[in-house]
């Protein structure tokens, strides 16, 4: 083995390692002149940057704006109500008020806590939106305290059956 870093130290072999040239820091500031002349050593150290690519004019030109579809507008007839025998008169949409917003929600039991902002009792048609679902049921159970309630008035922390998950934050709306 000593034969060995023998020869590799006469050819110039640093097994990986690079040794230091010796002698003190340049501490002088480099003038525009050698800046030119670099020694091949301080460019390999240096950070490599990718070269700039030039590309021609017509790329760099911005892209036009694709055109907007024009909207065909029919004509349509206008039916007088005496003509069509069976006219019947629109569905009322049903009236929706914001009853609560749901605190926490348990999994096990499907039950959600509700914070009341308007009174609500047994019976009642409800409305549960939220970001990820939305579903309609009829409140059946209700309770405050662990003690089952028909009426709950506002303010009023509610426990809530229901029968999909909910999420905290889902808005609880009384349909009427």
């Amino acid at each position: 083995m000593g034969i060995l870093n023998i020869f590799k130290s006469l050819l110039g072999h640093t097994g990986g390692k690079k040794k230091r040239r010796g002698g003190k820091k340049n501490t002088k500031k480099r003038t525009s002149r050698s800046k030119s002349k670099r020694s091949p050593r301080t460019s390999k150290s240096r950070k490599k940057v990718a070269p700039k690519t030039y590309t021609n004019k017509k790329s760099r030109m911005k892209k036009p704006k694709p055109l907007k579809k024009k909207k065909v507008q029919t004509q349509k007839k206008k039916i007088s109500i005496s003509a069509t025998k069976s006219y019947k008169k629109p569905a009322k949409k049903a009236r929706e008020t914001e009853v609560g917003i749901v605190t926490h929600y348990f999994n096990k039991i499907s039950v959600a806590v509700v914070k009341l902002k308007a009174p609500l009792k047994i019976g009642d048609k409800v409305r549960i939106k939220g970001k990820h679902d939305e579903f309609t049921q009829i409140v059946s159970s209700m309770q405050i305290n662990h003690q089952p309630v028909s009426y709950a008035s506002r303010g009023a922390e509610i426990g809530l059956k229901v029968k999909q998950k909910v999420h905290e934050n889902d808005k609880v709306y009384k349909i009427s």
